[in-house]
């Protein structure tokens, strides 16, 4: 054989190799391109969520008409509802409520403790005279005793003592002056600017503060671990044997929690309260101030009016129920499931603002039915509520046989999951 056909044989031969290892490196590289990558992450269209207008519609809120009031639920910023002067008036016994938490700011009480033993000195003794002349609200001291912390908050807050109001800023603050002083600081940092404090007792016309400020005032006295705890008894028994009714105590058998109920020729009827409407959790719970009320008989009136119709706004409005459909999923390979509700969601919706859903799913590549895949969310009245999402079916893993012969979408998941 000549040269050149040697030649051409030994060209072929090669080509033929070369063919062959191409074939072979590319077999070998297709297995593992089409098998080992993750699996397609499936679609995903969104459904049609369900209308939620109900909670839109939201009912009247009645308040007295005389005086001044105002209601806030809980953690709002802006009034659920005002009625009567929007001015500082006079605020009565509220002005009780006032002492007692700025002087828990300055001598702070431990929940369930007796605190420090407070003295019962030649002034406290005169103002319990002067008090006890003058036929304002008192209970009785004798120079030389003692008192605990707590003994004399319960006199307070419980009884409406005026001479013990005394007793207790100038134990904390040394003079009334002082505690006045104080008080404005106290106020301005909680955001009660339109309240003015000269005296603990309320019996001045100069104590003034808006009915906004007030139920604001109702919403921190509530809060405040060692009032709330006072408030709860309907009667304590002092360790000298003096018994103190609960004089805030107003319609507790509707549900009514009152946190300073008073009487005085400059303010009228004053009643700081607080009603927790129960219901779904989280419960929500409304604080208000009727001020400057011409009677206690209008203020039960006007109290009927009120929980009738707050209680009929605060009723429970369905927004999505269990099993409602919020996105359908499609792999690659054809199956489908949807995610659904796991539950449904009934709301307060206090304000009636409109609730709109926003909808959060995963990615899902398989799954079991089920599984959570995804959340649903409302905003109702600034707090988030959620739902959790399942999917109805499960996502099956296709097999070898289905990644083998699908190089296109494995290798796009390849180069998904590497980011290019």
């Amino acid at each position: 054989m000549s040269r050149t056909g040697r030649n051409d044989r030994r060209v072929r031969r090669a080509l033929v190799v070369a063919l062959g290892t191409i074939l072979i490196l590319a077999a070998g590289l297709y297995g593992p391109v089409t098998l080992l990558p993750p699996l397609p992450v499936a679609s995903v269209r969104m459904l049609d969520l369900p209308a939620s207008s109900g909670i839109g519609a939201a009912s009247e809120v009645p308040l007295p008409v005389p005086g001044a009031s105002a209601v806030y639920a809980d953690g709002a910023t802006d009034p659920l509802a005002t009625s009567g002067s929007a001015d500082p008036v006079p605020i009565g016994g509220a002005s009780k409520v006032v002492a007692a938490l700025v002087v828990l700011d300055e001598r702070p009480l431990a929940a369930g403790r007796s605190g420090d033993s407070i003295p019962i000195t030649s002034d406290d003794y005169a103002s319990y005279l002067d008090y006890r002349d003058a036929g304002g609200r008192n209970i009785p001291v004798v120079e030389g005793d003692t008192w605990t912390q707590r003994e004399v908050l319960q006199a307070v807050v419980l009884g409406s003592s005026n001479n013990h109001a005394d007793t207790l800023v100038r134990w904390a603050f040394g003079s009334l002056d002082a505690y006045a002083s104080a008080a404005g600081d106290w106020l301005s940092a909680h955001g009660l600017t339109r309240t003015t404090i000269v005296d603990p007792t309320g019996l001045t016309d100069r104590n003034t503060g808006t009915a906004e400020d007030m139920a604001r005032l109702a919403e921190l006295a509530a809060g405040n671990v060692v009032l709330s705890e006072l408030l709860e008894s309907p009667v304590v028994t002092t360790t000298r044997g003096y018994e103190i009714s609960n004089q805030a105590d107003f319609r507790v058998v509707d549900g009514v929690r009152g946190i300073s109920r008073s009487f005085s020729d400059a303010a009228g009827v004053c009643l700081l309260f607080a009603v927790p409407l129960g219901g779904n959790e989280p419960s929500r719970t409304v604080y208000g101030a009727f001020l400057r009320q011409p009677s206690y008989d209008s203020l039960e009136v006007d109290m009927d009016e009120f929980l009738t119709g707050i209680r009929a706004r605060a009723e429970a409005v369905s927004l999505v129920g269990a099993g409602v459909a919020v996105a359908e999923y499609r792999s690659a390979w054809g199956q489908t499931t949807t995610a659904v509700t796991r539950d449904g969601l009934e709301v307060q919706s206090l304000s009636g603002a409109a609730a709109n859903g926003d909808v959060q799913v995963d990615d899902l590549r398989t799954v079991r039915a089920g599984d959570r895949v995804g959340t649903l969310r409302y905003e109702v009245d600034g707090t988030t509520r959620e739902v959790v999402l399942v999917a109805s079916a499960a996502l099956t893993d296709p097999g070898p046989g289905w990644r083998l012969l699908s190089p296109g979408p494995m290798v796009g998941s390849l180069l998904s999951e590497r980011g290019d």
